[in-house]
């Protein structure tokens, strides 16, 4: 009898099923493979929280920066997400420092106010798209009102974004690769024109006050506003959707929310992450999970 070949289990999550609900296929990896080596991503494949956590706060012997192993990275990709120490300590202090100067209690009031407008305008329809209507309009106004700029047209912004995420899945698809590195220039283009006319409130108000004063690299800081603008956005916009699938499926949910909202929102986001996987590289030959990571090998975080 012919055997039926094995399951990529990497290429398993592609599918739109298994998508739906990960996380008994990362238990089967975890059982299975927790270290896994990957011969098509070429990288190595963590799923346990204690190797995952490892490789994330050490920063020695495994690189955000992969110029680090040699890796030639373009301009568009330097930024706070992508840098180490000491390049990241300087643009991270600076970001810090704007996130606790802004107003934060006024930028919620005033979004209170427009979800609830959303709201009432979407409840007098018979049905509403939550993702494309609701999540990811108020993910993109929080965003940008917290940089203290307008926000761009949805139909220009959100194919710019999906785009992006696409390439965070160039290991195994390249093609996805440059499309991606485009957009992300596009974008940080785009965030430049800020600080060449910055507002005169929100985070990139500050930044553009201090950047002088910070030793940031103005390419890293044009890019770091872009991360901020892409990264706010997309978690958001997939916690909000992922949120509301949790509370409409699992029973008893609703009724639990308003009692604990604050602790609801942590475990929601604990639950089902928005950001269910990244990457370092090794850059010493280090020991890990039983096995042995050579310099220069990538590594892949399920955190999800």
């Amino acid at each position: 009898m012919e055997q039926a070949a094995a399951v990529d289990p990497i290429l398993d999550l592609a599918r739109p099923s298994i998508l739906r609900n990960p996380y008994p296929s990362y238990a089967r990896m975890r059982e299975a493979s927790p270290v896994l080596w990957h011969e098509l991503l070429g990288s190595w494949v963590l799923t346990r929280h204690a190797d995952c956590l490892a490789v994330l706060t050490d920063s020695n012997r495994f690189a955000s920066d992969w110029r680090r192993a040699g890796e030639e990275i373009p301009a568009p990709l330097l930024s706070v997400q992508t840098l180490d120490p000491p390049e990241h300590t300087a643009i991270r202090h600076l970001l810090l420092d704007g996130f606790r100067a802004q107003d934060r209690q006024a930028l919620h009031d005033d979004l209170e106010g427009q979800i609830t407008d959303l709201l009432a305008e979407s409840a007098r329809r018979p049905s509403f798209d939550l993702v494309g209507e609701l999540a990811e309009p108020v993910a993109l106004r929080f965003v940008t009102a917290f940089l203290g700029v307008e926000a761009p047209g949805l139909d220009w912004f959100v194919p710019m974004s999906r785009t992006v995420v696409d390439g965070m899945d160039a290991g195994l698809w390249p093609e996805k690769h440059e499309p991606a590195v485009a957009a992300r220039a596009r974008l940080a283009e785009y965030a430049g024109g800020w600080l060449a006319d910055p507002p005169k409130t929100g985070l990139i108000a500050y930044v553009a006050e201090h950047a002088a004063d910070s030793g940031v690299a103005e390419t890293v800081l044009r890019n770091s506003l872009r991360a901020v603008l892409h990264a706010g956005y997309e978690s958001a916009s997939r916690l909000l959707g992922n949120a509301a699938a949790a509370l409409l499926t699992t029973p008893g949910a609703l009724e639990a929310f308003p009692a604990t909202p604050s602790t609801a929102v942590d475990e929601l986001i604990r639950y089902d992450a928005p950001v269910q996987a990244d990457a370092r590289v090794c850059v010493t030959d280090t020991e890990l999970g039983g096995v042995t990571m050579k310099a220069g090998d990538p590594v892949t975080l399920f955190l999800g």
